[in-house]
């Protein structure tokens, strides 16, 4: 070997970093940055089982694996979560709990206002529940009884950073639910745990169950707006069709059944006689698309009436937490 000769340049190192030269992406006017690798989001995993009871059992499982420590929450309904003295014990949970935390009428829930201070992490959730594992529905509300936090709305906090979600079909395949509780699938990955019972749920949630007494009250309300010159020609739309709805389910009544039994009885159209049949009663001489537009407009507007409402009492400056 010649002594003499040159020894290949080695490439200059970064002296913010100590790196290699040939590690480093140039950025800007022939600056040497280091650039580093894009971080990938790692999907979120969403298990769906067909009952509240099978969530219980999945995280029995998921205890004996050595994943029993990852992130996770339950989403459930305020059935099996509430621990407000009363509303717990409530027919109807879900609008006396909206009606509490509605200034105007209820003024707050104090359980709900100390979910950010206690039970908003999976830290503090675990430190509550006294285990570093899997919890269930049962742990987490004997944990929130335990420091007045609820835990309906402390499984919707712990959502947002955990890394398994355990829920109901309904939660997945309801786009309404998903909407309230900003679930979003795209680019996640979706467990179903005894997916042939998911026709069943996806049926349930493209289907509706309403009551002549309920038709009849929501027609009142339609008028009442007409009165009170709110929206008229939107209201007085509504109210018609709610009308030709009700003389329809009360006629489909009173028609011969093709099921019956000693509690109940049952009229069955198929899809094409059906939808003739509410063509010529129904949606008409207002189309559905009609009927859909109005609807909308109506929401909207109660929509902004109960915000308008809602900054109206904030500005009175007297809400009480119950």
């Amino acid at each position: 070997a010649d002594p003499t000769a040159k020894k290949p340049a080695r490439p200059e190192a970064s002296s913010g970093y100590h790196l290699p030269g040939g590690d480093i992406k140039t950025v800007g006017a022939g600056a040497g940055y280091l650039r580093m690798p894009k971080r990938k989001k790692c999907p979120r995993i969403y298990f769906g089982t067909r009952t509240h009871k099978q969530v219980a059992q999945i995280v029995r499982e998921l205890k004996k694996t050595a994943y029993s420590g990852v992130r996770m929450t339950i989403l459930a309904s305020r059935e099996h979560t509430c621990i407000h003295p009363t509303i717990s014990k409530s027919f109807n949970k879900n609008q006396d709990c909206q009606d509490l935390m509605d200034r105007r009428k209820g003024g707050g829930c104090r359980f709900q206002a100390n979910v950010k201070q206690k039970m908003a992490s999976h830290h503090s959730v675990r430190a509550y529940i006294g285990s570093d594992q899997a919890w269930d529905l049962e742990e987490l509300v004997k944990a929130g009884k335990k420091v007045k936090a609820c835990p309906y709305y402390a499984t919707r906090e712990l959502k947002n950073s955990a890394q398994i979600i355990l829920c109901p079909y309904n939660y997945l395949v309801e786009p309404r639910i998903r909407k309230s509780m900003e679930i979003f699938l795209k680019n996640q990955i979706v467990i179903l745990d005894e997916a042939h019972n998911i026709e069943d749920s996806a049926r349930e949630a493209a289907s509706g169950k309403f009551k002549l007494d309920d038709v009849t009250a929501a027609l009142q309300d339609c008028e009442r707006m007409v009165e009170h010159d709110i929206l008229p020609g939107v209201h007085g739309g509504l109210a018609a069709f709610l009308s030709r709805l009700g003389t329809w389910m009360q006629k489909s009544a009173e028609d011969a059944k093709d099921y019956s039994d000693f509690n109940s009885s049952t009229k069955v159209w198929t899809g094409t006689s059906g939808m003739a049949e509410w063509n010529e009663i129904l949606f008409y001489p207002e189309t559905y698309g009609d009927i859909k537009i109005k609807l909308q407009e109506a929401l909207k507007e109660q929509s902004a009436a109960f915000e308008q409402n809602n900054e109206d009492g904030a500005d009175e400056g007297h809400t009480k937490v119950l």
